[in-house]
C-alpha cells in the first residue's frame, strides 16, 4: 500500500534509509561514510516547501520510502534549477527487494514529479551499486556522464535523469 508520507513516517523512513545506507559497505567500498543526515534533518527536508515523499507500508511496517525536492545545482546546495526535480530517496527494506514495491515508489514519485510541471527529474546513485543502477536503467533513468568521486563519502556516485 502507498500513501503520502507524513511527519509521523520520518523516524521509521529515517532508520530505514540508514539502513540502506549501510548496505553500501556490502559493495566493497571500504572508505565509505554514510551522511550524517540526523532523524530531524530528514524530516525537515521531507517537510520542506516544494518537497514530497511517498511511504509503501506492508503488514503495518515500512516498506519503503520515496521522496524528491526541487533540485539545486549541486545535490543539497546553490541556486534552485528551474524545472528539474532532485529524487533524494528510493530506498526499500530489504524483505521487500525484487517485490515491485521500489517500482510503485519510482512511479509514484516521477507521477507526482509530473503533477507538478517539473520538465526533468534527476538523482544520484553510487557507481558500484549495480543493482540500482540496472533497476534505474530498467525504469527509462539514464546515466549522465561517468561516476564522480564524492569525497565526504568516498565512493563514487552516478547522475541520473529522466524526462518528464
Amino acid at each position: 500500500m502507498l500513501r503520502p508520507a507524513t511527519a509521523e513516517d520520518v523516524p521509521a523512513a529515517w532508520a530505514l534509509t540508514r539502513a540502506a545506507f549501510d548496505q553500501y559497505h556490502s559493495f566493497g567500498i571500504g572508505a565509505y561514510v554514510p551522511p550524517e543526515e540526523s532523524v530531524e534533518d530528514f524530516g525537515a527536508r521531507l517537510g520542506a516547501r516544494g518537497a514530497w515523499g511517498v511511504v509503501a507500508e506492508a503488514a503495518g511496517e515500512l516498506a519503503g520510502i520515496g521522496a524528491f525536492e526541487p533540485a539545486r545545482e549541486q545535490a543539497k546546495s546553490g541556486p534552485l534549477v528551474d524545472g528539474l526535480a532532485h529524487v533524494f530517496a528510493i530506498f526499500v527494506a530489504e524483505p521487500h527487494w525484487g517485490d515491485g514495491t521500489a517500482t510503485a515508489l519510482l512511479d509514484a514519485v516521477v507521477a507526482e514529479i509530473g503533477s507538478r510541471g517539473y520538465a526533468e527529474a534527476r538523482l544520484f546513485t553510487p557507481a558500484a551499486q549495480t543493482r540500482a543502477r540496472r533497476f534505474y536503467a530498467r525504469e527509462g533513468w539514464l546515466e549522465r556522464g561517468p561516476p564522480v568521486p564524492v569525497a565526504e563519502l568516498g565512493l563514487d556516485m552516478v547522475e541520473l535523469r529522466r524526462p518528464i
